[in-house]
């Protein structure tokens, strides 16, 4: 593919949301310094956080990026709509939301843009996406939504096959982690949904785009490092809550009443044992079994939330 030259370049916004996050938002912004595309301006939003982390962002950043400060956390979805309507009142062609949690590889912007340019049948492109951590997996490559199941399914394969691919592909689902989005597209459909607050907004994002007619591309070119979290953050309260609550909202919404009661079989028979006893093989005693009614309490509140959401939608 022909490189797209810097007199051609689109405009594009990249938005980082922060919360409570200043060392690994500082980490991302050093390496989009790196970035071998010119035509870029940053957003960091602050979501909230408890200290003025959005000043020592300006001090280290100021001449660099823009930064709006929220006096409280309004959500993943709310926070980057900020973004997203900066995107569409300025001169923007795409906007790129991307965690404050990864590191983007100097390339990765470039690529995404060109598969972008190649194919505009298409409304998100992800990258390749590569974790590290304590749980660092096979990287990912798009995969596909399985609505009947209120989730994703991530397609995994191995980096060194992957990077033998030169051409960006279709696929069923982005991971939100690094997306980049037409603005075309989200005049079209819309802007994230805040119901959601976090978790499952991206997907809802995406199965508009599919009903739309837009297409999701992965770009294997493009290589972006995703910092995975730890099982006492993938387990926490907040997490399995909004867990429970947002795969009902999204079941109940995308679904068909066939979806909503295989659902809500797999869920209570199957899903939440099976994530409990995970958390506690992957919590290396961190988490036990007497963590058992503080977990079924955040689910059943989480049930409990999305029942009222359906309800009052």
């Amino acid at each position: 593919m022909n490189a797209v030259g810097p007199d051609v370049e689109p405009r594009i916004l990249v938005v980082i949301l922060n919360w409570n996050g200043l060392a690994d938002t500082i980490s991302c912004l050093r390496t989009l310094q790196e970035s071998t595309y010119s035509n870029v301006k940053i957003l960091v939003v602050d979501n909230g956080s408890f200290t003025d982390e959005a000043e020592s962002i300006r001090k280290a950043y100021g001449g660099y990026v823009d930064v709006v400060r929220l006096e409280q956390n309004t959500g993943f979805a709310n926070g980057s709509n900020i973004g997203l309507l900066a995107a569409l009142s300025g001169p923007y062609k795409y906007v790129l939301l991307l965690n404050n949690d990864t590191q983007v590889d100097s390339e990765a912007i470039q690529e995404l843009v060109r598969a972008a340019e190649l194919n505009p049948d298409g409304g998100a492109y992800g990258p390749l996406i590569v974790g590290y951590g304590v749980n660092a997996r096979t990287p990912l490559a798009g995969g596909r939504i399985l609505v009947w199941r209120g989730t994703s399914v991530s397609h995994t394969e191995d980096l060194v096959k992957l990077k033998e691919k030169d051409e960006p592909f279709t696929t069923g689902w982005l991971s939100g982690a690094a997306l980049l989005l037409r603005t075309a597209m989200i005049r079209e459909i819309g802007i994230l949904d805040s119901v959601y607050f976090s978790y499952m907004e991206d997907t809802d994002l995406e199965l508009r785009m599919l009903m739309r007619g837009w297409l999701l591309y992965c770009v294997p070119t493009a290589l972006i490092y995703h910092r995975v979290a730890s099982s006492t953050d993938f387990f926490s309260r907040i997490r399995v809550n909004s867990w429970a609550r947002n795969r009902l909202i999204l079941v109940s919404r995308f679904g068909t009443v066939g979806d909503v009661l295989a659902f809500s079989v797999l869920f209570f028979a199957w899903v939440i044992p099976t994530h409990f006893m995970l958390g506690i093989l992957l919590g290396s005693g961190r988490i036990t079994i007497h963590d058992v009614p503080r977990f079924a309490c955040s689910v059943l509140r989480g049930v409990a939330g999305g029942v009222v959401e359906i309800i009052r939608r």
